[in-house]
């Protein structure tokens, strides 16, 4: 089986590029990010008669390459590219940042949109683990289920980020008379869909204290002949296609927490990832076009 990373690395080359334009190194990065999940992790086999000999890319080059290339990605978007998007009249900022106003706005938005579409999961013996969609963010959740009690049972949760909804979720410039915009044109402030998931996250625990959360990702890459292919990969494999599976975890997530995903998972220790966050830097290009349009 063999992989290539000349691709990811030629859009990298595009986004380091100052002679490009904001929204044209925003989208190189997003593109690398897409070639990236369709990029597995690698086991060679000694001794397989069936594995290509060009260029074989073992497990041991392959993982910590691509942390590598995520890590300098999550660099190169938080210290040069995002902070020049307010060129744009835009920035991205947590939703501490937000005005009282906005926060209030932001709530209103998470009860009217994003709250019906949320599930919360709460893994025990009487509840299995839910199916996890390929390409999508999830929260995994350390519960207590008593938190007056120290030493009550722990108990793990799970919550999946709509899927439907933009990434970037823009949040309303100011919503009394005394937060009206001096200028024209003020500035907007858009927020990443994960930040406000969790945020509301207790709203769904109601019952038990939410000690610690994590994000992570399953990806189902296809196999074409019995090697990876860099096609389209689609939300869910096609049944009875044969796939390589890729856990991309929050760098973060403690390893017992890693251990217990991949024990649900049914995968393997080399077929996790530590990965920087944001997570799914591919949603870039939903950025570059958002800049596009200005």
């Amino acid at each position: 089986m063999q992989t290539s990373l000349a691709q990811p690395l030629r859009f990298f080359k595009n986004a380091q590029s100052v002679r490009r334009s904001l929204p044209d190194r925003l989208r190189a990065l997003g593109l690398m990010a897409q070639e990236l999940d369709q990029t597995p992790i690698l086991t060679p086999m000694l001794g397989d008669e069936n594995m290509p000999t060009t260029n074989p890319v073992p497990t041991n080059v392959v993982a910590p390459t691509l942390t590598v290339l995520l890590e300098e990605a999550v660099q190169l978007a938080q210290m040069q590219l995002l902070p020049r998007i307010q060129r744009y009249r835009m920035q991205i900022v947590t939703i501490d940042q937000l005005s009282e106003g906005q926060r209030s706005w932001l709530w209103q938005y998470f009860q009217r949109q994003i709250y019906p579409l949320l599930t919360p999961f709460v893994i025990d013996s009487s509840h299995p683990f839910p199916p996890i969609q390929t390409r999508r963010l999830n929260f995994l959740l350390v519960l207590q289920s008593n938190p007056t009690i120290a030493r009550s049972k722990e108990r793990y949760g799970l919550v999946h980020v709509p899927a439907r909804l933009p990434r970037l979720i823009q949040a309303q410039p100011y919503s009394t008379p005394s937060e009206a915009p001096k200028c024209a044109k003020p500035m907007r402030c858009f927020v990443w869909l994960e930040e406000i998931v969790r945020q509301f996250l207790p709203v769904l625990f109601s019952g038990a204290s939410i000690k610690a959360v994590y994000q992570f990702r399953l990806l189902h890459i296809p196999l074409d002949n019995g090697y990876a292919t860099l096609a389209a990969v689609p939300q869910q494999p096609a049944h009875g296609q044969e796939v390589i599976t890729r856990l991309d975890v929050e760098k973060a997530m403690p390893l017992a927490l890693r251990q217990w995903l991949i024990k649900h998972l049914h995968i393997t220790p080399d077929q996790v990832l530590a990965c920087p966050t944001p997570l799914a830097l591919a949603d870039l290009c939903e950025l570059a076009d958002l800049l596009t349009l200005q």
